[in-house]
């Protein structure tokens, strides 16, 4: 049964006036006035083209499934969950989450989720202990005091932070800090949680850990539904359900791991290690003979450093003139390797671009 409905959800942020030297105009009190004295001068502000966030999203997510949305930075992940979260507004579009409509009950809908997100760290400059820090928002959660001290003993556990317990926040890494942004949204179990990107800048230990709580405990023991924001591959052919794929807005493909992979049964999937590659080069490369698609991720432009993985048809030969085409722009090839396809090829077959 759907916990998650959409249908068309959309979300526009509107343009902004803005004067010549670049400054926001105020469309209330004194700015308002001015606004008004500039048009009626005809002096008018720069209007910035509206963003179109979330492009007419309908899909359906089951109770109890943990759900990947998997697309770049900027693909309107986090815009879609925050309107699912009822944090902000659809321009358009319809949806429902765990039976409340999320025009009409957004109150309603609050109480049935929990939201993390790694940019949540509000609350974190403030002069707490990790325990005095989940005290506080139990309290302003309105959670009973016998239960709050139980939950917040169950959380540290889960997040591996019992033992530091009485450390000062200003005392923590980053790692720790996204771990106690968690075991705040874990202080009241709900049946939907999104977590928006909950590993990112984390250890790959500790990045472990957070995906086994989430198929373990959040998932299998506690019957939560899970919706999960990332770019990360790993993660999303490790513990989801299903996957959509988003960019540009636009939901471009929905299915299990396996079933994406399809898209991209027929072609052949190459790595390597390379120097002295520039963005001219990729761009030319993705013109050669038999090269069906290019991602590249330059670690250090000086020196040109970078993975690349290419897309050809299978069964359609050796790589052999890409490599004459890499050295002859003195690109350094220092490794070559086949790889099995996954997400990220499919993201790639469909947009043309990586998921970096």
């Amino acid at each position: 049964m759907a916990i998650i409905e959409t249908s068309g959800l959309t979300k526009i942020y509107k343009g902004y006036e803005i004067d010549p030297r670049g400054t926001w105009i105020s469309v209330h009190g004194l700015g308002l006035w001015i606004k008004n004295i500039v048009n009626s001068f005809r002096l008018v502000a720069n209007l910035t083209p509206p963003v179109l966030a979330v492009d007419r999203v309908s899909l359906a997510i089951n109770e109890g499934e943990i759900f990947g949305l998997l697309g770049p930075n900027g693909a309107g992940k986090t815009t879609l969950i925050k309107m699912l979260s009822a944090l902000i507004k659809p321009t358009s579009g319809t949806a429902a989450i765990d039976g409340y409509d999320l025009i009409k009950e957004r109150r309603e809908i609050r109480r049935s989720i929990s939201y993390v997100s790694t940019t949540g760290w509000m609350g974190l400059e403030w002069p707490f202990t990790i325990e005095e820090s989940l005290i506080f928002y139990s309290q302003a959660l309105g959670i009973p005091r016998r239960n709050a001290l139980r939950r917040i003993k169950e959380v540290l556990e889960l997040t591996s932070l019992a033992e530091d317990r009485d450390k000062i926040i200003s005392q923590l890494s980053h790692g720790m800090r996204q771990r106690l942004v968690l075991a705040r949204g874990l202080l009241v179990r709900t049946p939907v949680i999104f977590l928006d990107e909950p590993t990112v800048g984390l250890d790959p230990v500790t990045a472990r850990d957070i995906r086994t709580l989430v198929k373990s405990k959040l998932a299998v023991e506690y019957g939560q539904t899970v919706i999960l924001t990332t770019h990360n591959i790993q993660e999303v052919e490790e513990i989801c359900d299903r996957v959509g794929v988003i960019n540009k807005g636009r939901l471009i493909a929905l299915g299990t791991a396996g079933e994406l992979r399809r898209h991209v049964r027929d072609r052949q999937v190459t790595d390597m290690r390379v120097g002295n590659l520039t963005y001219d080069i990729i761009e030319e490369l993705k013109g050669q003979p038999g090269v069906l698609g290019v991602s590249a991720n330059i670690q250090d432009r000086a020196s040109g450093i970078a993975t690349l993985r290419l897309h050809s048809r299978k069964g359609a030969g050796d790589i052999g003139g890409m490599l004459s085409f890499l050295r002859s722009r003195n690109v350094a090839v220092s490794f070559v390797g086949q790889a099995e396809p996954n997400l990220e090829d499919v993201f790639l077959h469909l947009t043309g671009a990586g998921l970096r």
